[in-house]
């Protein structure tokens, strides 16, 4: 039988079948830019129809949503993010509150949010969970009083029960991150007059005749624009789901309003022509600008900001102070301005958002020559990113809470929580604003840097112990380690841009690799610059031949921003830079800070034709007690204050506690005071003390009945096992347990499927012998059942008011003992006797006395509780290990009031004279 042909044996192989280019040509043709387009509008009918059904306005969800609106029916733009609602990372953005979309609703009493998403889901995330949670959030923060309106609601057919719960238990967590933001919630309110309700529509919803009326809530629709593809898009004869998603990777750079504007033209032209006709389109959009207006931030009434293209001369004539952030040759075309002006270098994109790290320092000197300025206007490319950082900067360092200008730079410590308040004001007066988030962590590193690092320059005052290893790749000679000290001598600065100033004294020996030993003696000064303009906050420079005077710079400590998740004050260690050139050697520096001033590493690298070398120092803290003088000084001012302030009225209360007496003092409080409480107490307390015996006899004889039933079952289960050894096999020793039904279940299912449970030897019907318990007995099995009943039901939670977190209970036997032990040694304790006097004239009785009866009240139950065989583990079922948790707190506790009982009784006598003196 021959072999069949293939389609490599084909003489020419370009004309064999490729499937995998077919199948790719075939998707590409699917995806084509013309079917996007025909989806894009198929879809945006549906959306009309939606809000023509409902009556309610159109805010397109971005970036997404704009691409299913026409721009006539469009009245805002909503930023939700799809992130903030995945699975396990569900979050409220601080950056994106969308209170822009309050004003819609104000105005239409709802809105309709628009959004889409690709093949294999029905709905977003961000209109299943995003907008959802920035509903209920704001419910909770608007409407604190109306607890229904606190509620979650989430679609059910995309958000199962477990992960609703999830969500929910967040909910007070972003309710209160919202609350620290301190916005104006009054004018909120006034947008918001009834709570936000979410609902959902999809291509799968029918759509209601006549338009319905919302009375108690302003409805929030959710629509999904696209209709879902189950299969792929082939199947869907060129629909595409989702069409308008990710734009960037289809359009050619084509955007939402450009389509709307050429829509016909666009969806008549062919597959092949579109890119070029797209092109086309985007060459004269360029010449025709859409300018945006100046816009106001908010709440000050002098701050704007816009697009650099929006500059002429009747917008430069009105403005006190411009601040353009971009490229030189974006400035060459613009009208000359005669005012203050300050330009920021910044690249495109994230090289920009990293040059306004460097280009904010420019902002102080910049700011100290206006004078309050009327009108300040910040602009970039687009009006949204870079001038917004810059704005930010402004609003953090020179504006008040109400937005006032202040004359210099404000002298509050710089926080997260004080930017994320300006960050918030921005956004609200601005929702359009786009800010990249390398743009708001350059204006974070410049706003934070100077915090730790002046917080860092006062920690190093004192001693500190070095150790210097020098490595020498040229002279071993020079090569070797420094051990001595190192002091930082606070002194009054001597330069005037100084804000604080130290006298470095370092004392060492030098030891080299050769085994000489040197004297090392060295001196700098330390400064530190609280200048914001200055881009090294702390200097380190030379000293003259008189060891007090400034020669000049050695080192300028940068601080570079930090990368990723870390934060400049939140991290473990501060890092600095710097550089320094000797002449044709470099001096490549590098410190490192521990946070907690415990120790801190300085390393210098030197290369060049004269020195080749590494130098490594490591000091770490020694004047522990000069550091604490200034802690103690506090404690003990604290100290003088409180007994000042609090002495007499704290002496009042212990003479009305603790009630003294003397010779001259009534009958009934010397014979209260002297009489032995422990002795003469009465019935109360003997019949306490007769339960704790009786309690303690019973602990102690049920031990010993389950030790010795212990031994007696051990030894029955030995004798069974070295009868049956002799016929077993391993099969049968690994499932041992199983076969005699010593256990119930056999150990293991994997090991049931491995060793058959079928019967070996005639002894599936063994049974071993058991040892009768103590609860064998019919009547007292069933009293020990039925209180184990009780006391293993779990107790109902209670919930005050709907919103709040229920009130849970501990399981009734935890319950029950904790009740009892307390019920009862508080009657011990307050009953008339031993503890009241005959007259309450005579004050209450002492803590001591007080103290000891509770220690006595606490004994029985101690005691009780660290037995492993209890009655209380009897009765109730509660383990060992668990009960043990009450003995050892209630050990403490005695034992703190034994020690209160004992100082007054026991350590003074209180038959000195000294107690009793007339």
């Amino acid at each position: 039988m021959t072999k069949p042909i293939q389609i490599s044996d084909i003489i020419f192989p370009e004309l064999a079948t490729n499937f995998s280019s077919t199948l790719a040509s075939l998707k590409r043709s699917t995806l084509s830019i013309s079917n996007r387009l025909s989806s894009i509008s198929d879809d945006a009918q549906f959306v009309c129809r939606v809000a023509d059904a409902y009556g309610l306005p159109l805010v397109a969800n971005e970036r997404c949503g704009s691409w299913y609106i026409p721009p006539e029916r469009k009245r805002a733009s909503a930023y939700f993010k799809s992130t903030d609602g995945h699975n396990g990372e569900w979050s409220m953005s601080l950056r994106r509150l969308n209170t822009q979309v309050f004003e819609v609703i104000n105005k239409e009493n709802g809105c309709i949010i628009v959004d889409s998403t690709r093949r294999g889901k029905s709905m977003p995330d961000a209109l299943s969970k995003t907008v959802p949670i920035w509903c209920a959030v704001w419910n909770r923060v608007l409407f604190s009083e109306n607890l229904e309106a606190h509620t979650l609601h989430t679609p059910p057919q995309c958000v199962s029960p477990s992960e609703h719960a999830r969500i929910e238990r967040r909910l007070e967590d972003f309710v209160f991150k919202i609350k620290e933001l301190e916005l104006d919630l009054i004018e909120l309110r006034k947008m918001i007059t009834k709570p936000l309700r979410p609902m959902w529509t999809t291509r799968d919803s029918s759509l209601l005749e006549e338009r319905p009326k919302f009375e108690g809530f302003h409805p929030v629709v959710l629509c999904t624009a696209s209709r879902r593809v189950h299969g792929t898009e082939v199947s869907e004869r060129g629909y595409i789901q989702g069409a308008g998603d990710d734009s960037e990777g289809w359009s050619h750079g084509l955007t939402a309003s450009m389509f709307w504007k050429h829509k016909d033209m666009l969806m008549s032209t062919n597959e092949q022509d579109l890119p070029d006709r797209i092109a086309a389109l985007i060459d004269a959009d360029k010449n025709s600008v859409s300018v945006s207006e100046l816009i106001m931030i908010k709440p000050t009434n002098w701050l704007y900001t816009c697009q650099i293209q929006a500059l002429n001369d009747s917008v430069l004539e009105n403005l006190d102070g411009l601040i353009t952030c971009g490229q030189k040759s974006q400035m060459a075309q613009l009208p000359v301005f005669n005012g203050k002006h300050l330009h920021l270098e910044c690249r495109e994109r994230k090289l920009g958002s990293r040059d306004l790290r460097k280009e904010l320092s420019k902002l102080v000197t910049f700011m100290s020559q206006l004078k309050s300025p009327k009108r300040l206007l910040v602009c970039c490319p687009t009006g949204k990113d870079l001038s917004i950082g810059v704005i930010l900067a402004i609003l953090c360092l020179y504006a008040d809470d109400q937005g006032n200008l202040a004359g210099e730079a404000t002298s509050r410590s710089m926080s997260k929580n004080i930017i994320k308040q300006r960050t918030s004001s921005i956004m609200t007066s601005f929702p359009s604003a786009s800010p990249s988030r390398a743009t708001l962590q350059s204006v974070n590193d410049f706003l934070l840097t100077s915090v730790p690092a002046a917080a860092l320059f006062d920690s190093l005052n004192g001693k500190w112990a070095m150790q210097r290893d020098i490595g020498n790749f040229r002279d071993d000679g020079l090569a070797g380690t420094v051990s001595g000290s190192a002091n930082f001598e606070r002194r009054d600065p001597t330069s005037p841009d100084t804000a604080a100033e130290y006298l470095y004294i370092e004392d060492g020996k030098f030891t080299t690799t050769t085994g000489m030993v040197l004297q090392a003696t060295r001196r700098w000064i330390w400064r530190y610059h609280d200048n914001a303009a200055t881009e090294a906050p702390i200097s380190v420079h030379f000293v003259k031949a008189d060891g007090e005077t400034e020669d000049y710079v050695y080192n300028l400590l940068t601080f570079p921003p930090k990368e990723g998740s870390e934060s400049v004050d939140g991290g473990d260690v501060l890092k600095a830079r710097a550089e320094h050139p000797c002449g044709d050697d470099f001096y490549v520096s590098t410190y490192e800070f521990t946070m907690a001033m415990g120790k801190f590493e300085v390393r210098h690298e030197v290369k060049g034709p004269s020195k080749d070398y590494i130098s490594r120092t490591t000091y770490t803290i020694t004047d522990l007690l000069r550091r604490g003088e200034d802690a103690l000084g506090q404690l003990d001012s604290t100290y003088h204050w409180a007994q000042q302030e609090m002495g007499p009225a704290l002496h009042q209360l212990i003479a009305r506690i603790n009630v003294h007496y003397n010779k001259t003092s009534p009958a009934g409080l010397i014979e209260a005071n002297t009489r032995d409480p422990f002795n003469k107490s009465g019935k109360y307390a003997l019949g306490w003390v007769y339960f704790g015996i009786i309690l303690l006899a019973l602990t102690s004889a049920l031990y010993v009945y389950h030790a010795f039933t212990d031994r007696i079952r051990a030894a029955m289960y030995e004798d069974e096992v070295l009868k049956s050894s002799a016929a077993s096999s391993p099969a049968d020793d690994y499932e041992m347990a199983a076969r005699t039904n010593y256990y119930p279940y056999p150990t293991d299912k994997s090991t049931n499927k491995i060793f058959s449970l079928s019967p070996i030897s005639g002894n599936s019907d063994f049974k071993p012998k058991t040892q009768s318990s103590l609860s064998a007995s019919r009547p007292l099995h069933i009293i020990i059942a039925a209180f184990r009943y009780i006391f293993y039901r779990p107790l109902p939670e209670i919930r005050l008011r709907k919103g709040w977190r229920p009130i849970t209970f501990p399981a009734p036997g935890t319950a029950v003992i904790v009740f009892a032990g307390l019920a009862f040694s508080m009657l011990y304790t307050f009953l008339p006797q031993p503890l009241f006097w005959k007259s309450i004239e005579y004050g209450s009785p002492p803590v001591a006395i007080r103290a000891g009866m509770l220690a006595v009240a606490l004994l029985p139950w101690v005691t009780a509780l660290a037995m492993k065989a209890s009655v209380i583990s009897l009765l109730t079922g509660i383990g060992h290990g668990r009960l043990n948790v009450f003995h050892r707190w209630g050990a403490y506790l005695m034992l703190l009031l034994s020690i209160i009982r004992t100082v007054p009784f026991d350590v003074t006598p209180i038959s000195d004279a000294k107690s009793v003196a007339a």
